[in-house]
């Protein structure tokens, strides 16, 4: 085997004993939200505000989409309002998210992009997030339902809360 190789591999494995899976991908979490931020100043300078907001927000979108239809197809799920809860649970674990449903609402806590909006004063991360949520909430549901934000970090309070809504 290719030295370099065995070496990165000893690596990974170094890095998988010493860094909890919980705390890897909440490292990642962050810095996809530096990345996220760092790319929408520059489309901010570019093109201005409304459009960069527009555009990020329709790719976060179908990112959302994506990702719920590859799930979907993972755990073999309907498109039902449960298995939306499901989707989004899981999507919610792979981007490090503390999600959970608290009777009708899910509520996000501990997230790393809210942090960062803070850190950056920058809402956009969050709006990003929402985005996201909603093509998830597309893609199972159509695009009749979306995520009302209930709580936000952003505005004080103590944690991010969205409820499924009807148009």
């Amino acid at each position: 085997m290719n030295k370099k190789l065995e070496e990165l591999q000893s690596i990974e494995s170094l890095i998988r004993e010493k860094i909890p899976e919980k705390e890897r991908a909440t490292m990642m979490g962050r810095v996809m939200s530096r990345m996220m931020s760092s790319i929408t100043k520059h489309v901010i300078k570019y093109s201005g505000h409304s459009i960069a907001t527009k555009i990020m927000a329709r790719e976060l979108r179908e990112i959302g989409k994506t990702d719920a239809k590859t799930i979907k197809e993972i755990f073999d799920l309907d498109n039902s309002p449960e298995s939306v809860s499901k989707v989004l649970k899981i999507a919610a674990m792979i981007l490090g998210l503390e999600l959970d449903v608290v009777e009708d609402e899910t509520v996000i806590k501990n997230c790393p992009q809210g942090n960062e909006a803070l850190e950056l004063k920058q809402p956009l991360l969050c709006n990003f997030c929402l985005e996201y949520n909603n093509g998830i909430v597309e893609e199972m549901l159509g695009k009749d339902f979306y995520m009302e934000r209930i709580n936000w970090i952003f505005k004080g309070n103590n944690y991010c809360a969205f409820k499924l809504k009807k148009r």
